[in-house]
């Protein structure tokens, strides 16, 4: 029984301990991962879902609550703009040396000069080692250090090996502290893991951990989806990380395999250009209440669900009352919609278009040429049509899209954002991040929920950014996405 999980070890966990009354003992797992860039986790950019068992992240997040919570280091304590928290004793690497706080101080050195994310935790000014003490001095406190040092982008590798190791060398050739090593790999092909048998640092309470049968794992990469599901019914493989919605629906029924459906931290959503057709607010407003995401998602549920915030559920700091809110204020209002376009001087035409000086609305609406997005994108232009405003759809590759937007070359945009934490979140929505509808008072939201060192009151905060978003009728939630892995039950 899980108490407090860490994501990316979930379909291991399953793996290794899904039982349907066999009486089998496994000591190896076969798996099929997204492509590993590296095991020197500071220079990567994404990770394999596997890739923590060999990286382990620092801390842990609760399930239910996101909160930061003991995983290799313990007792995380923020105050003012000071971060402490200790390194256990008796961690092991798997060459056998001690895990020393030395090391996590160097490791976090290392980040901060070579990761993609080192802006996370750019405001470490100074850090103190005092024995297994490890102390953090910050130029001024942001809540997404506390999402960094759970995520598989933070990892514990030797000094010896940051000094003695050129980046290219740590990138395949280091040993992070971890529940397993790689003990063999082909780039983009596979790597072979070995277990630490002294791994600690999980907050997990089970046997695959405690008594180590799990011993080895080989992990395949860049398999072909069709030859990989094959290979999982004939018994050749133990689980695939991710796979389509076609895949999984087809293996369901299969009594010896376990298909699980998760919701993504992925939110699709409309963005509306403020500077040209649609500078007023109404006409947004009138837009954004027309939208029925249920009829969006009707025909996709085994893809996509309805989303009424930008912050999603797989997000830190989301908040659970915020959906229900906007929905019964924003969404499927038809009325309203249409007194909006009264108050704004435009009647419907001959044809049943909205139109002032007999000149009738006309929007453009981009979408990526993804299938999800380019059927959405043609329900979206229904709706908005059926209401009585004509809409010109284009799909292009979402490179394209950005561009345009870029460019002011749109009125409405289908984007997609996908991130666990809101700050990143609530910076980068914006295709069109000129946009007047977007006052300082937003960046002034985020910059104060982000500098907020009590989560539960980090993430009132978040509710307010998303009203402020909410109200300016620039961007409109429509949909998450799902996602799924398959693993063999024994």
């Amino acid at each position: 029984m899980l108490k407090k999980i860490v994501g990316i070890l979930m379909l291991v966990l399953a793996l290794g301990l899904c039982a349907c009354g066999e009486d089998e003992i496994k000591t190896n797992i076969n798996a099929i991962d997204a492509t590993w860039s590296g095991i020197d986790v500071y220079q990567i950019k994404e990770a394999g879902k596997l890739q923590g068992l060999v990286s382990a992240p620092l801390f842990n997040r609760d399930p239910k609550t996101g909160q930061i919570v003991d995983g290799v280091c313990k007792k995380w304590k923020v105050k003012g703009n000071t971060i402490t928290f200790k390194l256990p004793k008796d961690l092991y690497y798997s060459t056998g040396k001690m895990v020393k706080a030395k090391d996590v101080k160097a490791s976090i050195l290392h980040g901060m000069k070579n990761s993609p994310y080192a802006f996370a935790y750019s405001s470490i000014e100074n850090i103190q080692v005092d024995g297994q003490k490890i102390t953090l001095e910050l130029s001024s406190y942001n809540s997404d250090i506390e999402y960094i040092f759970t995520s598989p982008y933070m990892c514990i590798i030797s000094k010896s090996e940051l000094n003695n190791m050129t980046n290219e060398e740590l990138l395949w050739s280091c040993h992070p502290y971890g529940m397993y090593s790689v003990v063999n790999y082909e780039k983009g092909i596979h790597v072979n893991l070995e277990r630490n048998p002294k791994f600690k640092g999980f907050n997990i309470e089970d046997s695959i951990y405690t008594d180590e049968n799990i011993k080895t794992m080989d992990v395949v990469f860049n398999v072909n989806e069709e030859d990989g599901v094959e290979e999982l019914q004939d018994g050749n493989i133990d689980g695939i990380t991710a796979i389509t919605k076609d895949s999984a629906l087809l293996l369901k029924d299969n009594e010896e395999i376990c298909v699980n459906r998760f919701k993504t931290p992925e939110i699709n959503y409309l963005e509306l250009n403020t500077k040209g057709k649609l500078s007023y607010r109404r006409l947004r407003k009138a837009i954004i209440n027309i939208i029925n995401r249920d009829e969006l998602c009707k025909d996709l549920s085994d893809e996509i669900y309805p989303a009424y915030n930008i912050i999603s559920k797989k997000v830190v700091n989301h908040s659970n009352t915020f959906p229900k809110e906007y929905k019964a204020t924003y969404a499927n209002k038809i009325k309203q919609a249409k007194k909006e376009m009264k108050k704004l001087g435009y009647k419907k035409n001959k044809e049943g278009f909205y139109a002032k000086k007999g000149k009738p609305i006309e929007l453009s609406l981009l979408v990526s040429d993804s299938m999800i997005s380019t059927q959405v994108g043609a329900l979206l232009q229904k709706q908005i049509e059926d209401f009585g405003i004509k809409v010109k759809l284009s799909a292009m590759e979402y490179k394209a899209l950005k561009l345009k937007l870029s460019k002011d070359k749109y009125d409405l945009a289908l984007e997609t954002f996908s991130w666990e934490e809101p700050v990143l979140v609530f910076n980068n929505i914006f295709g069109d991040d000129q946009s007047p509808a977007i006052s300082g008072k937003y960046y002034d939201l985020v910059k104060k929920m982000q500098g907020e060192r009590k989560f539960k009151k980090r993430t009132k905060k978040v509710k307010i950014v998303e009203e402020n978003l909410a109200e300016s009728f620039v961007i409109a939630p429509l949909y998450g996405g799902y996602g799924y892995d398959v693993f063999r039950k024994h």
